[in-house]
C-alpha cells in the first residue's frame, strides 16, 4: 500500500489515504500497527475532500461523490458500513473537526483583500444537523453577515475554536 498520509490512533490503529494513480482515493485502516491494511472506502467516493478521524471506530470523510456533488461520510464501526449525512452548503469546504461521536464543529475560513473572514458551525449528533455559533466580533461590523468575525490575514491575527473555548488573537504585522 502507498500511504499518502495516515493518521495512527495508537499503537495499533490507525487510518490512512492510499495512492491510486498518484491520488490518495482509498481510505485503509491498519488493526495491527500498519502491517496490513484494509480497504475501507466509502462506496461513491470519487475525491477526498477532508477527513476527521475520531478513534479506532469514529470517523468522517467530506467528498465529492462519482457526480461531483458533495458528500459527508460517517462510519461508528471502523469502515465497515457507511453513513451518508446531509450536507448543507454552509459546511462545504469547512475545516471539520469531532471531539466526540455526536459534537463537532465546521469552520469556514474566506479571505480577501487583506481581511480573513470566519464562521463557525457545530453539530451535536454526529453531522446529521448544523447550526450557526452566534460569535459577537471584537469590533462592530454592521455589513457581515450574522456570526462572522472579520480578522486581519495580513497583520498576523489568529483565531482558535475547540468547541469548549474560543481565542482571538490580534496580530500586529501590519
Amino acid at each position: 500500500v502507498r500511504l499518502a498520509w495516515f493518521h495512527m490512533i495508537d499503537r495499533s490503529f490507525g487510518w490512512a489515504w492510499a495512492m491510486n494513480n498518484d491520488t490518495p482515493s482509498m481510505l485503509v485502516r491498519t488493526e495491527d500497527g500498519g502491517v496490513h491494511w484494509k480497504n475501507v472506502t466509502p462506496n461513491g467516493l470519487a475525491s477526498e475532500v477532508g477527513n476527521v478521524f475520531l478513534d479506532s471506530e469514529n470517523a468522517w470523510v467530506a467528498a465529492t461523490n462519482t457526480t461531483g456533488e458533495w458528500q459527508l461520510f460517517h462510519t461508528n464501526d471502523g469502515g465497515i458500513t457507511w453513513e451518508v449525512l446531509p450536507v448543507v452548503d454552509a459546511i462545504k469546504y469547512s475545516d471539520l473537526r469531532f471531539f466526540t461521536p455526536l459534537e463537532g464543529v465546521a469552520v469556514i475560513m474566506d479571505g480577501a483583500a487583506g481581511s480573513a473572514y470566519y464562521t463557525v458551525y457545530e453539530t451535536t449528533d454526529g453531522g446529521k444537523e448544523w447550526s450557526l455559533i452566534p460569535f459577537l466580533p471584537p469590533s462592530s461590523d454592521e455589513y457581515l453577515p450574522e456570526g462572522t468575525l472579520r480578522l486581519c490575514n495580513i497583520c498576523g491575527d489568529i483565531f482558535y475554536y475547540d468547541g469548549v473555548r474560543s481565542m482571538i488573537i490580534k496580530g500586529d504585522m501590519a
